[in-house]
């Protein structure tokens, strides 16, 4: 090797060592110049209760139509000719209802939601089928998104069917709440009728009628049971499109990109520190999450390319007041 071209290899190295002590004290400083670790030091919770978990396949006998765990050969090289074999809402109904009347704790739904309770239940709805000048936030095809050797891939929303059978068991079953509201926040559509959308997009993450989930919309959800005999309100928040709160509970509406008050701080119970995955200094929060008295979460078992797996954890993407930081449209995290 030159002389040369080592000189010029020793002064990589040094600017390389260089850039990695720029962000190492990054990480360590925040704007109150107190000093965080990279990852928490260590997890001290207290010991909580145990989870129950509950398992119903569609082939329990219990059900009034049980149905096989495979599939065909033939459905799995074309999901798209998979309509017959698809399980219909009301079977789904019955392996939520079991499943949740499995859990006999003191945890279960029927024993944590309270009278008077405004319940919000919150679905992963990361996309929705294509249509007529449907916004995206990666100026693509918001379903093309989402596809598995070409063809669509409906596992990465939640499952309408599930959702609906949720509902219905919170009204039917459960019987306490005041307000069942489903909330969530897209991130490759706008809601129809905002300033913010096309006025000839076709529809949205609410509307679409969703194929593989029994043609079900969210709007036909709130249609089926708004009239419910227990007086219960069902409707939807789209969180997009939600106030924020700041610390001090002053409310701000989604167009205001510049809130005047201070985020709410990081709540540290556990005392496991806030890391630099964090925001010090706090975050606006949806109102209609700060307000509600009950959280459900409903999940889609879907894989990532970095947990490998994301089940829950993605469900705060959706929750994110990206409008308060004047963000670009589309869900955060």
């Amino acid at each position: 090797m030159s002389k040369g071209l080592k000189r010029r290899w020793l002064w990589f190295t040094i600017g390389l060592g260089l850039i990695l002590l720029l962000l190492v004290d990054i990480w360590q400083a925040d704007r109150a110049r107190v000093a965080r670790p990279f990852l928490p030091k260590g997890v001290v919770a207290a010991p909580g209760a145990k989870s129950v978990v509950a398992i119903v396949g569609s082939d329990d006998p219990d059900l009034s139509s049980p149905a096989p765990l495979t599939v065909s050969q033939e459905y799995v090289d074309n999901p798209h000719n998979d309509v017959e074999a698809r399980l219909s809402k009301e079977q789904i109904e019955q392996m939520v209802y079991k499943a949740l009347n499995l859990d006999t704790s003191e945890r279960s739904i029927r024993n944590v939601v309270e009278p008077g309770d405004w319940v919000v239940v919150k679905p992963n709805i990361v996309t929705c089928p294509d249509g007529k000048n449907i916004h995206t936030a990666w100026g693509q095809r918001g379903w093309s998104r989402g596809t598995n050797r070409g063809q669509d891939h409906w596992g990465q929303t939640t499952d309408l069917r599930v959702v609906r059978a949720v509902i219905k068991y919170l009204i039917e079953e459960e019987g306490d709440a005041r307000r069942i509201t489903i909330a969530e926040g897209g991130a490759e559509w706008t809601k129809l009728g905002e300033s913010n959308t096309n006025p000839d997009q076709e529809h949205d993450g609410w509307t679409v009628h969703w194929p593989p989930f029994d043609s079900l919309s969210y709007i036909d959800i709130i249609n089926e049971f708004k009239d419910n005999d227990k007086g219960i309100q069902v409707d939807i928040v789209d969180l997009n499109y939600d106030d924020y709160l700041d610390k001090d509970g002053n409310s701000y509406p989604w167009t205001n990109h510049n809130p005047a008050g201070d985020p709410i701080p990081v709540p540290d119970p556990n005392g496991t520190g806030v890391t630099w995955f964090q925001r010090p200094e706090g975050y606006y929060v949806s109102k209609t999450l700060w307000e509600c008295d009950k959280l459900i979460n409903i999940p889609a078992m879907k894989t990532h390319d970095i947990p490998g797996e994301t089940t829950i954890f993605k469900q705060y993407v959706g929750t994110y007041m990206h409008n308060a930081y004047e963000a670009t449209w589309g869900k955060m995290g």
